[in-house]
């Protein structure tokens, strides 16, 4: 138990969520925590043998003591009576044998020995009188021995020993779980008891194979250290890391910080913290009832129209199966359970990330007559759910989601992929959370139809033991469903979808893709993680191996097997390992075991069609046309001619005619909804794939992008390269003889367009040329070339946001951008978390997006129903720190010790998981100070070069000096902890800070590759100067530099947006491979799904045989 801190000063409410409570939610919190503490099989029986031995003694005891005999008794009918029959001398036996694990066990068994006697002898008899009177002996007694078990746990809780709140002592947290930044290990987790090697700092690990593979003084180049291999250090994965503890400066009582939602983050300074029981007893001498702070929870984060749509479709299911009950069944409308308060909301929109194509399948269809893509565009998405349980909004449902939209080449094109989805059981009343669960994903395709997709993508895998999709460790109790559950689990909800008109058509991967004879691998969806790119990669390397062992054979390397191989050579044919041959008939080897694989488990792979094949080829061959009217657009351009508009008849403009063929599937019967919806925005897609050496022709679009409505287009021509008449902001693009990136000036990407448009967005990105449709042999003569696309707002909509700042006017070319304060160095980001990229807003954002005319139809939601076959995302751009990916939710909760094994560690999870979303500045993880056991969060900490594990505190040291000892063996060294104050900015200073950071991130890329002494520039020789500073400075960032703090962080948010494979910015490279780690553990475990499915099936097919 940590010594208790002399009384504070200052309060400051905000350091609980309790002084956000009204009266009855403090109650129902404390009730929901105390309960009687769980006593050990030895005390029990201490407690209960006297009562027992009382009874057994007792006048009439001799009856109850023995089991009732039937036969001796002549009892003929005693066992058709009684059930369970008990006896004082077997609980006697049960108790000395210290079976029973509670005190309710051991009553409940001595009034069944009553009961019994009760029930079978009737209320006239003898035997039942007495039965009475030695059931309300006991009764007597036992009241006495709970009022004794009372008052001994009572003062164990006073006394320190146990928390006030949920009568328990040391309680432990889920150990951290490592992972391998080996190259063998490719993001493996470092098994626990295991020995791994770690930098000083442990953000660094390495298994104990891949610290052997490390060559003695080598070098490694992480994103933000430099480390050798005799630097590491080596650790056991034994640790154990205890629950923190919180005294009140009211009274005398411990209480666990979690039991009190205590949020350490807060505890800066002097503050003055009070229990749970202070609060109450102050708020009933007060006649106070609510609470004295507001704290901002999930109704605070504001809605997209996602999130929007699917709130109110989830809050009127949840009334709707209210009235069915009360209707259908006639339960009493005050029998009717109530649901806390539901929020949906969306923690995360990527609308700039693009997956990439692995590189044997790329490597293979690069060439193909589809011209198969190197990655694909796709908008991923977070949507989680939170409930208010007594006061709190627990996160109980999220799932991430990929949206591949018009622009996106085949075979992506329209479709998206439920890629995770993550829950846990404590949703109240149990009854409606299947229900909730179910309409969250029924919800979201409603609106993924009506926004014009085609296709969902689901794989039914469940997690493997030790993984959390979402959620870091789930309750014990609640049991991981098994494959074919949670595949009926999805069946049922597409099954609803169905009935309401929005899935039209259920399939498998395997029947859509694979069954027939003339299936083409360039056919099948390629998801991030989903199970076919992993095993396609798996069997293309399996037919290089065969391919490498059969060419090793015919060399004669084996002489010993020349026979064999003769015999091999005489049937001309190169077989795979089982001779199977049906690959060589003309069908590609890799969709031929492709196919093998996926028959004995096609069932986990669901296709759900959300609109008719027929919409998914018109929609294609808009495309087409599209992305002809855009050649001829910028063929136009290039020669100073107007553009001409393509003949839709001819599929593309000049020569490159294009024919797409049919998509081929079964017709169905249901309409193509939004088919006479706004045109997609012209955009070259984004494809990193080179077209064959004879097409020639070039896709390049500059200027302004188009502007989709609702209820209208507003396009904007082309202007040709170096035009001044585009208006202003817009992408500022640098010619090539600047040497500098083209990169969007802040306003362009920070505007947000009116409602119902959608801009393109700035900035720079890969083109590429988009494929024909599957099964077509026509090509589309197109070569990817960057582009660089501005943005307008519609005439007559709103502002967008921060509007009233004055737009930053284009960059002459070859010119520096202009700094956004004169002699400005960089701005003053945070090192640990980069600010989000200029143009995004921050989950917590209290401003919603600009609805769409018409006005809202319930004043709790603004207007958020999703357009017809609007493709482009209208919600603005979401980035976070915390809920981008799934691994990044992960890592947050596992280096906090964030768990949701119980509702009151779900309740503080979810407590400080809306504080980060909140306060997206503030540092992901503190360090604990090894001698008072206080987060570090303010000032200054020391630590140790040689121990990793130490640190010590500003307060601590100082009390060391005082005293004229030493704190350490080894020389400490002094680190500047960031505070918390640029977590409260208001949105409006957030918006002026956005864009500083994108004006410095232009002049950092100019900078970086300027060679010109005499730059006219002076911020590009000042920017240079910082560069310089972060090579040579020894304090580093580490060391609390604030000016390398500053030049980091601008690092950070550059290397997030950057798409240039070779990058001349400093560290560009580094901070990659660093977010690549995050994408190394999710492909480890995406593997571990592939491996451990074949595995079960392969076992199910054994036993089956």
């Amino acid at each position: 138990m940590p010594h208790k801190p002399p009384a504070k000063k200052s309060p400051d409410p905000t350091t609980s969520m309790v002084y956000s409570f009204n009266t009855a939610q403090i109650d129902a919190h404390i009730k929901s925590l105390t309960k009687p503490t769980p006593l050990k099989p030895m005390v029990i029986r201490h407690k209960c043998t006297p009562v027992l031995k009382r009874l057994m003694d007792s006048e009439f005891g001799w009856i109850f003591n023995v089991p009732v005999d039937p036969v001796e008794l002549n009892l003929p009918d005693y066992f058709d009576v009684v059930k369970r029959p008990m006896d004082l001398g077997s609980i006697k036996k049960r108790l000395e044998n210290q079976v029973y694990r509670d005190t309710n066990e051991f009553t409940d068994e001595v009034r069944l020995t009553f009961d019994n006697a009760i029930l079978y002898n009737g209320p006239t008899s003898d035997v039942t009188e007495v039965a009475k009177k030695m059931k309300k002996m006991f009764d007597a007694d036992w009241k006495r021995v709970q009022i004794e078990l009372a008052k001994d746990e009572e003062a164990k809780r006073n006394s320190g020993e146990q928390c006030a709140l949920c009568g328990k002592g040391q309680l432990l947290y889920e150990p951290t779980s490592y992972y391998c930044n080996g190259a063998a290990c490719n993001g493996q987790r470092i098994r626990r008891n295991s020995y791994y090697y770690c930098d000083t700092r442990n953000k660094y690990h390495w298994c104990h194979v891949c610290f052997g593979d490390l060559k003695e003084g080598q070098t490694l180049e992480m994103a933000d250290a430099t480390l050798r291999k005799e630097e590491l250090v080596k650790k056991k994965n034994d640790e154990t890391h205890d629950e923190p503890w919180v005294g009140c400066d009211e009274c005398p009582r411990w209480v666990h910080q979690i039991c009190a939602l205590f949020n350490c983050r807060k505890n800066v300074g002097d503050v003055t913290y009070h229990c749970p029981f202070c609060v109450q007893q102050s708020r009933l001498k007060l006649k106070q009832d609510e609470g004295t702070v507001k704290i901002r929870g999930a109704k605070e984060i504001g809605h997209t129209r996602a999130s929007a749509f699917i709130e109110k479709r989830v809050r009127a299911k949840v009334a709707a199966e209210q009235k069915r009950l009360m209707e259908e069944e006639g339960v009493p409308p005050e029998k009717i359970e109530q649901t806390g308060a539901l929020f949906v909301r969306q923690l995360s929109n990527l609308k700039d990330k693009a997956h990439q194509v692995k590189p044997r399948v790329y490597e293979r269809y690069k060439d193909s007559p589809t011209n198969f893509p190197m990655e694909f565009p796709v908008t991923s998405k977070c949507i989680c759910l939170f409930e208010e349980i007594e006061g709190v909004d627990v996160m109980l449902f999220g799932m991430y989601l990929y949206e591949y939209g018009h622009k996106c080449p085949q075979p992506n094109h329209r479709r998206v992929y439920v890629s995770y989805l993550d829950s846990v059981q404590y949703f109240r009343p149990r009854q409606y959370r299947t229900l909730v669960y179910h309409e969250m994903l029924v919800a979201y395709l409603a609106y993924a139809k009506a926004r014009g997709f085609h296709t969902c993508h689901i794989w039914a895998c469940p997690p493997l033991k030790g993984d959390d999709y979402i959620f870091f460790c789930h309750p014990e109790e609640q049991k991981t469903p098994k494959e074919d559950r949670l595949r009926n689990w999805y069946i049922t909800m597409l099954q609803k979808c169905q009935n309401e008109g929005t899935v039209c058509k259920l399939t498998t991967l395997y029947d859509e893709h694979f069954k027939s004879a003339d299936s083409k691998a360039t056919d099948v969806p390629y998801f991030e993680g989903d199970h076919w790119n992993l095993e396609a990669e798996a069997i293309l390397k399996a037919l290089e191996d065969e391919k490498e062992q059969r060419a090793g054979d015919k060399d004669g390397k084996r002489k010993g097997k020349k026979a064999s191989k003769d015999k091999k050579a005489k049937t001309g044919r190169g077989l795979r390992s089982d001779g199977n041959v049906e690959e060589l008939n003309g069908r590609d080897p890799l969709v031929v075991r492709m196919c093998e694989s996926l028959e004995k488990m096609k069932d986990a792979f669901i296709v759900a069609h959300l609109n008719t094949r027929e919409f998914a080829k018109e929609k294609w061959e808009q495309r087409v046309r599209e992305m002809a009217e855009e050649e001829a657009a910028e063929k136009a351009a290039s020669e100073g001619k107007p553009a001409l508009k393509a003949d839709p008849k001819a599929g593309a403009a000049g020569t490159n005619k294009v024919a797409p063929a049919p998509i081929s599937s079964a017709d169905q019967p249901a309409a193509a909804p939004g088919s006479s919806g706004a045109a997609a925005a012209a955009a070259t897609p984004a494809n990193g794939s080179e077209t064959k050496p004879e097409v020639k022709a070039q896709v390049k679009v500059e200027g302004e992008a188009k502007l989709e409505a609702v209820n209208g287009t507003s396009a904007a021509a082309p202007q040709p390269p170096g035009s001044s008449q585009a208006p202003a902001p817009q992408a500022s693009a640098q010619s090539a003889g600047s040497g500098a990136a083209p990169v969007a000036s802040a306003e362009a990407v920070s505007s947000t367009p009116a409602a119902g448009a959608t801009a393109a967005s700035g900035g720079e990105a890969p083109a590429a040329a988009t494929p024909a449709p599957p099964s077509s042999g026509a090509e589309v003569g197109q070569k990817p070339k960057e582009a660089a696309e501005g943005a307008k707002p519609v005439e007559g909509g709103p502002p967008p946001p921060g509007s009233a700042a004055p737009a930053a006017a284009p960059a002459a070319p070859g010119s520096a951008p202009a700094a956004p304060v004169s002699g400005a160095a960089a701005p003053a980001a945070p090192s640990s978390v980069a600010a989000p990229a200029s143009g995004s807003t921050a989950p917590g954002s209290s401003s919603s997006p600009s609805p769409p005319p018409g006005g809202a139809e319930d004043e709790r939601y603004p207007s958020y129903a999703p357009p017809a076959d609007e493709l482009e995302d209208m919600d603005e751009q979401l980035e976070s720190d915390f809920f981008d990916t799934r691994q990044q939710f992960l890592n947050l909760c596992q280096g906090n010790h964030y768990q949701f094994d119980l509702l009151r560690r779900a309740k503080h999870t979810s407590m400080m998981a809306l504080y980060h979303i909140h306060n997206p500045d503030i540092p992901k993880f503190l360090t604990t100070c090894t001698t008072c056991q206080q987060d570090i969060n303010s000032g200054y900490r020391y630590d140790c070069d040689h121990c990793p594990e130490f640190h010590l505190c500003h307060q601590c040291y100082q009390t060391f000096q005082l005293n004229r000892r030493s704190p350490h063996e080894h020389r400490l060294k002094k680190v500047a902890v960031q505070s918390e104050s640029t977590g409260q900015l208001t949105e409006e200073q957030r918006r002026q800070r956005q864009r500083s950071i994108q004006l410095h991130m232009q002049l950092l890329a100019h900078a970086s590759i300027c060679r010109n002494p005499e730059c006219p520039s002076a911020n590009c020789e000042k920017m240079k100067n910082l560069l310089q500073h972060g090579t040579k400075c020894t304090t580093k960032v580490q060391g609390g530099c604030n000016v390398c703090r500053r030049i980091w962080a601008l690092l950070q948010i550059h290397a997030r947006q950057c798409r240039r494979p070779m990058c001349q910015v400093p560290k560009c490279r580094q901070l990659k491979e660093q977010l690549r780690s995050l994408q190394l553990q999710q492909a480890a475990m995406d593997e571990r799904r592939r491996l451990a499915m074949h595995e079960q099936y392969s076992q199910r097919q054994s036993e089956t045989s």
